[in-house]
């Protein structure tokens, strides 16, 4: 099946963040959670430039999301005045066990519950631990989607609530036909079936990525680091503000989205406005 996401394109300072939360922090012992935001094309070609992770609880294979938070709100509004919009998810797969399949079945769904929600350009990314050969275990982005059957199948009420001791199957409420050599009624369905791998490029937005992220456990987003980050004599003013975690940092500071306040409308103009 083709998806119906022609590409998608990350920006190497947003990927580079989470990923390195992921694999340095977290050790890939803990599933971690972020909402994409970019662009869109005509063409269907999604250009990733920020991710922002909500507020969760990550386990070793689920993830809870808390959403449509105040939060939330203040992100989608400073993305909104970005010129982005939520294209995507991203989490990474834990590391602690051995799995034979690709996504489980609750990776699965989360796809395509957001899918389900958000239209059906938007993309998943999955960051992986994957083994190379010559240079050995290598982190790795890998964009999928899920196929129009499963979000069809997601909404319709057939997935089932209560997984199946196997993690790699999909079970559902209803049997299924599967035409493979022979078709058959079956109650699960692998979960690659669902999968649809999309096009993968890279590039460099206008946006930095070096405040501390928001809902991190380390480290914590304080006051001083918006000082340092303000105190960056070597670059011009609004560079040091073209960091969406700190505009971010910065609403909840002052308890207010987008504040008309002259100072806080001044600092956000120059974020907006810039371009290096």
């Amino acid at each position: 099946e083709t998806p119906h996401c022609a590409s998608v394109s990350f920006d190497a300072h947003a990927a580079n963040a989470f990923q390195a939360y992921v694999s340095g922090t977290l050790g890939f012992s803990q599933m971690r959670f972020g909402w994409m935001y970019g662009t869109v094309s005509e063409e269907g070609a999604v250009e990733v430039n920020l991710i922002y992770e909500p507020e969760q609880e990550g386990a070793e294979d689920t993830f809870k999301v808390m959403e449509d938070t105040l939060e939330d709100a203040r992100a989608d509004a400073i993305a909104g005045k970005l010129g982005y919009v939520k294209v995507g998810c991203v989490f990474n797969v834990t590391t602690t066990k051995e799995r034979a399949y690709t996504l489980s079945a609750f990776e699965v769904r989360t796809m395509a519950r957001y899918q389900a929600a958000h239209g059906d350009k938007f993309v998943t990314a999955v960051v992986m631990m994957l083994e190379d050969e010559d240079a050995g275990p290598q982190v790795s982005f890998e964009p999928f989607q899920v196929s129009d059957q499963c979000v069809k199948l997601w909404s319709d009420g057939w997935f089932h609530d209560v997984p199946g001791e196997d993690a790699g199957m999909t079970r559902l409420v209803k049997d299924v036909i599967v035409v493979d050599k022979v078709s058959k009624d079956v109650a699960e369905v692998d979960n690659d079936r669902w999968l649809v791998p999309v096009k993968i490029l890279d590039h460099e937005g206008p946006l930095q990525a070096k405040f501390p992220v928001e809902n991190r456990l380390h480290p914590v987003q304080t006051v001083e680091d918006l000082r340092d980050a303000l105190r960056q004599s070597a670059l011009p003013y609004a560079a040091r503000l073209a960091d969406f975690h700190l505009l971010l940092f910065l609403s909840l500071v002052h308890n207010q989205i987008l504040s008309p306040a002259p100072r806080i409308l001044h600092l956000e103009l120059c974020a907006l406005c810039y371009v290096p």
